[in-house]
């Protein structure tokens, strides 16, 4: 496989080391709260750069804001990056505000689009509570 195959190939595994494309997240009423967030390494655990978050949909009753952040990731086997879970690392973070006093359902989805490039949806289904 060539290096720009192999590249995207990593990028793929690396959405897919999220716990689904679509899932769900419950926020308390009037607090916000990280939904989600990405991160792009190398097989040795070093930064591959910064993933780009755009807001491709939503939410109808809240803010989104995105911020740089460190976290753990957690990438499944076989993945060669599931050492890297070990650590936090630099990631970009997507945080979820409530109107005040709302409670009940909203979503966002995330358009990420990788070092290389290469974009991919992810939607969060929210409850607020």
């Amino acid at each position: 496989m060539s290096r720009s195959r192999y590249t995207l190939f990593a990028i793929i595994l690396l959405a897919s080391s999220a716990p689904a494309l679509a899932f769900e997240f419950t926020v308390p009423m009037n607090m916000a709260r990280k939904v989600m967030f990405q991160v792009s390494l190398n097989e040795n655990c070093t930064s591959r750069g910064t993933m780009v978050a755009r807001i491709a949909a939503g939410p109808t009753h809240g803010k989104i804001q995105i911020r740089q952040g460190m976290d753990a990731p957690f990438f499944k086997e076989p993945n060669p990056r599931v050492a890297c879970n070990a650590h936090p690392v630099k990631s970009t973070e997507v945080w979820y505000t409530p109107e005040q006093n709302y409670t009940g359902a909203d979503s966002v989805t995330v358009t990420w689009i990788g070092t290389e490039g290469n974009p991919f949806d992810q939607t969060v289904a929210i409850q607020v509570k």
